[in-house]
């Protein structure tokens, strides 16, 4: 929803009329009252309906879903239309239903449309990133393509700025292809002092923040197990802030967190984190867990991190790892090694010049990710394809 915000706000200073096309149980998210806070004149229709996402993602299961998701946004199209002239549809994440549209076509009938694709990863190998392979990058690639041929398809949107590179075979295909560098966005917060107050961390202490969405995926427990070693500085502790899946109980209750947490080495904030709470949280950490686990794309995370320049510990995999190598920004790690983890921990806590190294490459390059940069690029692109005379921009977001 922090995409939605910052693209209907650019959408509303150029003069257009937009519609966010969300799910009744959307509306009621604090998110959804941010945006509306923050950005008067956005007409909300929960025309959407809530799709869950398959406990057993299995090719078939995945499928399934798709389906399921590209007749839900064809439904919520046809609602709109014929209530409203659209200029535009742009969908904020078109993974919900892309490989079912390369298949049949569009959702939105003759209206134009564009959107953001997050998950796609077919050509990374090919463009030297840690990925793993298989028989299905040509299926994907080949799928994609067809995707880009659907006529009213006009703009696709990514912050994988390989992925151009990884098409440039393709002719006037790519140019409906445009990077978005990936959105950076924290509040200037308290004070380093205030911040650690209000989150009870002792002053002296060196932070490692994990945040976002808490699941398995995150590497939470390779990162414990880490600062539960003795060989770790007794000054490390570890902050964890986000919602948290319920399949981290285990972890949670584990030995790892049990030691840390008696030891005051373990601070937990769980569930939504406004932009205010957002902002301490950045504000006392000294370093951002990126240890991620079968996590191939771009992370706003990991951004966040460099626009207010705390270095990143890292996995070795996806644009993650390729992201942090290219522009040196923090520490990489094998992590299933707790050693590894445990070293580069170590490394930032007790080489004064290593992350003072980091911090300075991670502001260099968070001055390109700000909100307004990414907003006006995508808008810039919507204008190019169908200039919004009519007065509104409907863009869809599933919950």
């Amino acid at each position: 929803m922090v995409y939605v915000r910052h693209i209907a706000a650019e959408c509303l200073r150029r003069g257009w009329r937009v519609k966010l096309v969300t799910t009744q149980a959307a509306c009621s998210e604090p998110a959804v009252h941010d945006l509306l806070t923050s950005c008067h004149g956005i007409v909300v229709s929960p025309a959407l309906d809530s799709v869950p996402f398959p406990r057993n993602a299995t090719v078939l299961e995945v499928v399934k879903y798709q389906v399921r998701e590209f007749r839900n946004f064809r439904a919520a199209h046809r609602k709109i239309i014929g209530r409203d002239s659209v200029d535009f549809v742009y969908c904020v994440n078109f993974d919900y239903f892309d490989k079912v549209m390369a298949l049949v076509g569009t959702p939105f009938g003759s209206t134009p449309f564009g959107g953001m694709l997050m998950r796609i990863r077919f050509h990374h190998r090919q463009c030297g990133v840690v990925s793993p392979g298989g028989a299905g990058e040509m299926t994907n690639r080949m799928l994609f393509h067809q995707m880009l041929n659907i006529p009213s398809l006009k703009l696709l949107t990514t912050c994988d700025e390989l992925l151009r590179v990884g098409i440039n075979s393709w002719k006037s295909l790519v140019s409906k292809v445009r990077f978005v560098p990936e959105m950076a966005t924290v509040l200037e917060g308290p004070s380093r002092e205030v911040s650690r107050r209000s989150l009870d961390v002792p002053s002296g202490r060196f932070v490692v923040l994990v945040y976002g969405a808490l699941s398995g995926r995150k590497g939470v427990s390779q990162l414990l197990a880490a600062a539960a070693r003795s060989e770790c500085p007794e000054r490390v502790t570890v902050l964890l802030a986000g919602t948290a899946d319920p399949v981290l109980a285990p972890v949670l209750d584990g030995p790892d967190a049990r030691m840390l947490r008696v030891a005051g080495r373990l601070k937990e904030r769980f569930g939504f984190q406004t932009s205010v709470a957002e902002s301490q949280l950045f504000a006392a950490a000294d370093a951002v867990w990126m240890g991620y686990r079968g996590h191939y794309t771009m992370s706003g995370v990991l951004v966040q991190a460099a626009a207010i320049g705390l270095p990143v510990i890292s996995c070795a995999e996806g644009l993650i790892g390729w992201w942090t190598r290219k522009y040196s920004a923090g520490e990489i790690v094998d992590i299933d090694s707790t050693e590894s983890v445990l070293n580069a921990i170590r490394r930032l806590v007790c080489e004064g010049t290593t992350p003072e190294r980091y911090r300075a490459n991670a502001r260099n390059i968070a001055r390109l990710h700000g909100p307004q940069a990414f907003a006006s690029t995508i808008c810039d692109a919507i204008g190019e394809n169908a200039p919004c005379r009519r007065g509104v921009a409907a863009g869809m977001e599933a919950a």
